[in-house]
């Protein structure tokens, strides 16, 4: 299992976040998932032979929100 933490945009309530939530764990592969309306992340724990970093994100996007991809800390995006 693999557990990555995606930026999620436009995340404005905690009913935002359970829907993101449900349609990630409908999601082949995908073990456990959180989502934090207040930070704007999700983190999902996901099975890499049975799902991918791509499938997890279109998904975020199918529920109608940006998702800006993995979060990294600042003193690593330089």
């Amino acid at each position: 299992m693999t557990t990555s933490t995606l930026e999620v945009g436009d995340l404005l309530s905690a009913l935002g976040a359970r829907g993101i939530e449900k349609q990630l764990l409908r999601l082949e592969g995908v073990g456990r998932v959180s989502v934090n309306p207040v930070s704007g992340s999700a983190t999902v724990m996901f099975d890499p032979e049975a799902t991918s970093l791509a499938a997890i994100q279109a998904v975020i996007r199918k529920c109608g929100f940006h998702c800006g991809g993995e979060a990294m800390p600042k003193h690593l995006c330089g």
